[in-house]
């Protein structure tokens, strides 16, 4: 951001010289080659807030700032996953409204412990929500030509990108799941990405099941999950993945 002037002295924004064709609104003579740095020192003084002080974002900042703070903002609204809710607020604000609103439409569970995940073939979605902190979590499953794919995503703001670490396997923020179907297994591990809402397209990559035969004739299938909260995952996990 910044300001200009024609030779009169008029002056404009950058932004207001671009969609005026670079001519001065007052004197219509060419404008844009001139820097006014009187104004662009007004401009830099200027704090501004940030676009998610309603869901609670205290910051100012200039606006030079602005990008920088919207990658890293903990505020940033993220939609509430459960299909048909309307709510939209900082993550924070989601676990008590999942907790008050969509009791029996999540699945609740405790870091490093296994529990059973059933999935049936139609089914794209699950709700996960961890029963102490809060943080939630989305399995996705959607077909390809190629087999069947599972991955998980923490639902939260940008900088939560990283927290956990996931592993999808057989037997069994970090996450684990197994699949156990016909005596075979398969197994990924990947940090997990964030997304701001169940609408987001997932990453591709993820745990790979075969097309059609895993479901079998019940048209389900039936996977471990445990999930780590980054610092919490065992180094032996954590060293194999960093290591591929």
């Amino acid at each position: 951001m910044g300001g200009i002037q024609c030779e009169n002295g008029h002056t404009a924004c950058f932004s207001c010289c671009s969609k005026l064709a670079h001519k001065c609104p007052t004197c219509s003579l060419p404008i844009g080659n001139n820097r006014c740095r009187a104004i662009e020192k007004v401009l830099e003084s200027v704090r501004i807030p940030c676009e998610n002080m309603r869901y609670g974002c205290g910051e100012t900042f200039i606006y030079s700032e602005k990008y920088n703070h919207d990658k890293s903002c903990i505020y940033a609204p993220c939609s509430c996953p459960i299909q048909g809710c309307n709510f939209s607020s900082s993550s924070k604000k989601l676990d008590p409204h999942l907790r008050c609103r969509h009791v029996g439409d999540v699945i609740r569970f405790y870091y490093g412990g296994a529990f059973p995940l059933p999935l049936s073939v139609g089914q794209n979605s699950e709700v996960l929500q961890e029963t102490d902190d809060g943080a939630i979590f989305i399995l996705h499953h959607h077909e390809e030509t190629f087999g069947n794919i599972v991955t998980i995503s923490c639902l939260g703001p940008p900088t939560s990108a990283g927290e956990y670490f996931y592993e999808l396997s057989t037997n069994e923020y970090f996450y684990d799941l197994s699949n156990k179907s016909q005596g075979k297994s398969f197994k990924f591990q990947s940090y997990m990405q964030s997304i701001q809402s169940r609408v987001d397209h997932p990453l591709s990559a993820g745990l790979v099941l075969p097309p059609g035969q895993f479901f079998g004739t019940s048209k389900m299938i039936y996977l471990d999950l445990i999930i780590w909260r980054k610092g919490d995952c065992p180094l032996n996990i954590q060293s194999s993945t960093n290591a591929n």
